[in-house]
């Protein structure tokens, strides 16, 4: 795949959770040859070995970090890892996301409540976790990945009202620090063929 970047990237640090495979893999992939300073938040292990060492083994400056997004100790500790091997964070992007396919009716409370704490609860506590060295610096940039089904309103009833809950949050954020010279912006992607959405395929191929 070819990039295409603007020249000022170069240099800078961004941290993106749920980079080990899949949208979050090539955001990484892209930060990474636009020669970005790329830290990759993970919960997977394995995924986080695999591309780390790719995009090393292409020249890119990648650090892998394995954090539960679950765990509010783990964020804040990753953060400010990351904010001493690297000096600053200038872009921070909220990738990682946990689907429940079902409805309303055919989901339960746990899983309500995971969706939450992966799509909502996370971000939250990532950008507080941010916000200061940002506001110290006066720049930022915090990027969360919303979806369609936020505007649309059709299936998959916990993660749809969990990523407009995380629309609200980055509205919340952009007006309220743009002042500091941070902003905060959602991209709202339709259905990508990755691996992930193919594993939600053959789940249910009707």
């Amino acid at each position: 795949m070819t990039y295409q970047f603007a020249a000022e990237l170069a240099g800078r640090t961004i941290v993106i959770t749920g980079g080990g495979r899949s949208i979050g893999r090539e955001m990484a992939t892209a930060a990474a040859a636009a020669k970005m300073k790329v830290a990759i938040l993970e919960v997977n292990k394995v995924n986080l070995d695999k591309t780390v060492a790719e995009l090393k083994s292409a020249g890119g400056d990648v650090t892998g970090y394995v954090v539960d997004l679950e765990v509010e100790s783990q964020i804040t500790d990753a953060i400010s890892k990351i904010e001493k091997d690297f000096g600053k964070i200038e872009v921070f992007v909220n990738n990682a996301a946990f689907h429940d396919a079902e409805d309303l009716l055919g989901s339960t409370l746990e899983m309500w409540n995971k969706t939450f704490a992966i799509n909502t609860t996370a971000p939250f506590l990532c950008i507080k976790a941010i916000l200061p060295g940002m506001i110290a610096r006066k720049s930022g940039s915090i990027i969360n990945i919303g979806t369609v089904n936020s505007k649309m309103m059709i299936g998959s009833d916990s993660y749809t009202a969990s990523k407009a809950a995380l629309h609200a949050i980055t509205r919340t954020v952009a007006v309220r620090y743009g002042k500091n010279n941070i902003r905060c912006n959602t991209i709202v992607p339709g259905t990508i063929a990755t691996e992930v959405w193919q594993e939600r395929i053959d789940r249910n191929p009707a």
